[in-house]
């Protein structure tokens, strides 16, 4: 019998795609109309941060915390996060940095009864909304290859694929650029378009 390792150990290499994605803000955003009544609403990652430590309903949603302790790391202040919520109910959340010169989404999760119902696409094109408003001229979220619900979502949301992403995870650590990538062909993927 040939021995097998057990699913918890972590593999030493491992090899991820994913596909990024751009919405240039001077094109028009699509009405996406939910198949559950929700409603959208935004948030400083300040305010989030409180309110997971004061025991809020935002318990309910399992990576949240874990996820705003990255963020705010990476972006202090100019993290926003957008809620959706049914009946009272939070049921969406997804994160929004503000850098000087890129704004991206990250950091999504569906409650598993809500998914398939367009909520996705209906909070993404709330933040193209309010990113125009802001007078930003492009937003970028990323999804990785093998989710094919995610990437659908997004398209529908009117976003365009902007690269392809390949990276290599080493021992939990990934490596964005080893050398085995350096030699694919260039190409002007990865130029902002808008």
């Amino acid at each position: 019998m040939k021995w097998r390792p057990k699913r918890s150990i972590r593999p030493i290499f491992s090899y991820k795609r994913g596909i990024s994605f751009e919405k240039c803000l001077d094109d028009p955003i699509p009405l996406i109309i939910p198949k559950v009544d929700i409603t959208v609403h935004r948030y400083n990652l300040l305010e989030v941060v409180k309110r997971l430590k004061g025991g809020d309903y935002l318990k309910d949603l399992p990576r949240i915390e874990k996820i705003s302790q990255v963020a705010y790391r990476i972006y202090r202040n100019k993290c926003e996060v957008f809620l959706a919520t049914s009946n009272g109910k939070v049921v969406h959340h997804i994160f929004l940095g503000m850098g000087s010169q890129k704004n991206s989404i990250f950091g999504s999760y569906t409650l598993p009864d809500y998914r398939g119902k367009r909520i996705y696409p209906k909070v993404l094109s709330h933040i193209a909304n309010y990113l125009k408003e802001e007078g930003h001229k492009a937003v970028f979220v990323g999804a990785p290859l093998k989710n094919s619900s995610a990437i659908s979502g997004i398209k529908r949301a009117g976003f365009k694929e902007y690269k392809r992403n390949h990276c290599l995870v080493i021992l939990g650590r990934v490596v964005r650029k080893p050398k085995i990538f350096r030699r694919l062909k260039k190409t002007d993927a990865g130029k902002i378009r808008c």
